[in-house]
């Protein structure tokens, strides 16, 4: 929490100013996170000062809205200029796969800006990355997601049940108004999420 705290008040991430009348101010909150390695171990601990956005009134606190996540075509793409240019490839706290073609010292030089700037933790070489493992060998890049499929068939409570063949029974025909309904759908739209 206190490395957090630094770190936003170095990039200076807020002024102090006077509310304006009739506003309201937004509430934040700590948000923990354990940083897993692909053996499950624990890499890190993580502290992330966040705003209390769920009290905010579309038109009146904001007008629009804007989340960066990763694109896994994104992902692949860079990593496909990677692996064709045979560049470094290697990841920091920032959770972000950081792409230089030059050599390692300049590589150096730019994680060491992005420290001054940023406060990062050089976590070396990428083996793991939005729950995929990659491998470097003399034909380039491998990439396995059997860490994160294991941890989603655990969830779903079928680590312990063999494969079938599927579809199941090609006699049955599915509907959209067959089967009987699930009473409780949040597991399901959970692992659906998950998959997306």
């Amino acid at each position: 929490m206190k490395l957090e705290i630094q770190a936003l008040e170095k990039n200076n991430t807020w002024i102090l100013v006077p509310l304006p009348h009739g506003k309201t101010p937004i509430g934040n909150k700590w948000v923990y996170k354990i940083k897993h390695k692909v053996d499950g171990a624990i890499e890190r601990y993580k502290a992330r000062l966040v705003a209390k956005g769920f009290k905010q009134k579309e038109g009146i606190d904001y007008t629009e809205t804007f989340v960066p996540v990763a694109k896994m075509v994104t992902v692949r793409t860079l990593l496909n200029v990677v692996v064709h240019n045979d560049w470094i490839i290697e990841k920091l706290d920032v959770n972000i796969a950081f792409l230089y073609g030059n050599n390692k010292d300049v590589i150096h030089k730019i994680k060491q800006q992005l420290n001054d700037k940023f406060s990062i933790k050089d976590l070396g070489p990428l083996h793991y990355y939005l729950g995929i493992e990659f491998f470097t060998n003399t034909t380039g890049l491998a990439m396995s997601q059997r860490k994160y499929a294991t941890e989603l068939i655990t969830y779903a409570g079928l680590l312990d049940t063999k494969p079938s063949t599927i579809p199941l029974d090609p006699t049955v025909k599915l509907t959209m108004d067959g089967g009987e309904p699930i009473f409780d759908p949040s597991t399901y739209k959970t692992l659906l999420g998950k998959l997306l």
